[in-house]
Parts: C-alpha cells; sequence; structure tokens
C-alpha cells in the first residue's frame, strides 16, 4: 500500500506519450528514407502486394477527401450531423472493404497467388 500512496501517476503518462512520440517520429522518418515499394522489390509477390496495397489506400483516401468536402459544403452545423457524417462514412467503407476484399481474392487467385506449388 506504501507503493501506491508514493506513486506519481505523472511520470507514468510523460513515459508513455514520451514513447508514442518516439515510435511516431521514428516510423516517419524511416519511411522518409526508404522507398517501401523497392524495399519490397526483392519478391515478386510481395511488391504485387504492396502495389495493391498502395492504390487500395490511395482510393480510399480520396474517397475519403471526397465524403469530408461534400459533407462541409453541405452542412451549416458540422456539429450536429458529425456523428452521423462518421457512423455512415465508416458503415460506407466497411462495405467497401468487404467488396473490394472478394473482387481482390478472386484476382489474385486468377492469377496464381494461392497456389501452393511454388
Amino acid at each position: 500500500m506504501g507503493y501506491i500512496e508514493s506513486f506519481n501517476p505523472w511520470d507514468y503518462v510523460i513515459y508513455i506519450n514520451l514513447k508514442v512520440f518516439l515510435m511516431t517520429y521514428f516510423v516517419f522518418w524511416f519511411f522518409e528514407r526508404v522507398n517501401v515499394v523497392e524495399f519490397f522489390s526483392f519478391s515478386k509477390d510481395l511488391s504485387y502486394l504492396m502495389t495493391m496495397t498502395l492504390s487500395q489506400i490511395f482510393s480510399y483516401k480520396k474517397t475519403f477527401e471526397d465524403f469530408r468536402m461534400a459533407f462541409k459544403s453541405r452542412v451549416i452545423s458540422l456539429r450536429d450531423k458529425e456523428k452521423d457524417f462518421i457512423a455512415n462514412t465508416f458503415k460506407f467503407f466497411f462495405k467497401k472493404a468487404m467488396r473490394d476484399s472478394k473482387e481482390k481474392a478472386l484476382a489474385m487467385r486468377a492469377r496464381g497467388f494461392f497456389d501452393s506449388e511454388k
């Protein structure tokens, strides 16, 4: 019980925040210096997966930006409708991800990506 009474929670909060900051900094530092596509170029399969992943990321990012701009242009009071916007956007991207995953899995299977004989 004596340990809990002398425990300063601010030390822990500062420690966790510093840890998160450093991890974030080093991730950005790494990706600033390393080209991810070239990093995975040693393997044809990993390079193909990276290309598909990046194209999907950029596509989803563009769609989200379009949603956000449409929301801002059509809604006067943003705070009133923000929860609905977030919920509907989440539903849209979840359904889109499910549809896209089935389509991409079929495309990958057609290209022999899931063949066990390599």
